[in-house]
């Protein structure tokens, strides 16, 4: 007869619970000029995004992107995780139809951006073999953040950054069980624009550019680089060490 110690059941089962701590994984690939000198995975021109075999998120960034890009520099964790939610966010530069130097960009580049969203599919891959889901970037909307309006078409043309889906935060892809990644296991989504938006996006070899917005003193100008932003957040669960303990859970 096998004796249960229902009291040693009981605290592993709430060491389990306490240790399943909610956290965001985000990693953002940028298009814009000079994006590629802060990181190798990042485009210059539309062309370049593009043309590329497959761009990819969660395969490491380069250190000085910033915390707006990305919260993990390394494609591994040391810790255990759990993935529930994805979401997507598609970011254009917000900034005004005659601010923007490249006439091509002011018409016509905030629309093309959100049809990446239709255009681009990606698969979530784990350990470089495995491959867990496949999803078009439309399917995992982004739930915050503006939603898709391109430009008011009033006045100086105010550019509304396109979004993906209503501001909701419930309005992301819920997948229906978590995906469940082993410690130092490597992640990856990638995927290719596909045609007939791909031969567009060729077209455009020095797009983005950049707006000029007025500055002090007057009859100056701050110009800034247009960066286009595709962000994607895993919602998930991280198994750690309980808070405050000194023993591993």
């Amino acid at each position: 007869m096998v004796e249960i110690n229902q009291d040693k059941d009981d605290a592993a089962v709430l060491r389990r619970v306490r240790s399943a701590e909610f956290f965001l994984l985000y990693d953002t690939i940028c298009i814009g000029p000079n994006a590629r000198t802060r990181d190798e995975g990042w485009f210059n021109t539309f062309a370049d995004f593009a043309n590329a075999d497959a761009v990819s998120w969660f395969t490491g960034r380069s250190s000085n992107v910033g915390l707006s890009y990305a919260n993990g520099t390394f494609p591994t964790r040391d810790w255990a995780y759990y993935i529930d939610h994805v979401a997507v966010e598609l970011l254009a530069p917000e900034t005004a139809r005659s601010y923007v130097e490249q006439g091509c960009e002011a018409q016509a580049v905030p629309m093309l951006f959100a049809s990446i969203a239709d255009a681009l599919a990606v698969t979530l891959e784990q350990n470089q073999a495995d491959t867990r889901i496949q999803f078009p970037l439309r399917k995992a909307p982004g739930g915050s953040g503006p939603g898709p309006t391109v430009a008011d078409g009033l006045g100086l043309g105010l550019y509304g950054a396109p979004g993906n889906g209503s501001p909701l935060v419930t309005n992301m892809l819920h997948l229906p069980e978590p995906i469940k990644v082993p410690k130092n296991a490597t992640v990856k989504l990638s995927g290719r624009v596909d045609s007939p938006l791909r031969e567009v996006l060729l077209a455009y070899t020095t797009t983005p550019g950049f707006s000029n917005f007025p500055a002090e003193p007057a009859g100056t100008f701050a110009r800034r680089p247009n960066w286009y932003r595709i962000r994607i957040t895993f919602f998930a669960r991280r198994r750690l060490q309980v808070r405050g303990g000194y023993g591993a859970a």
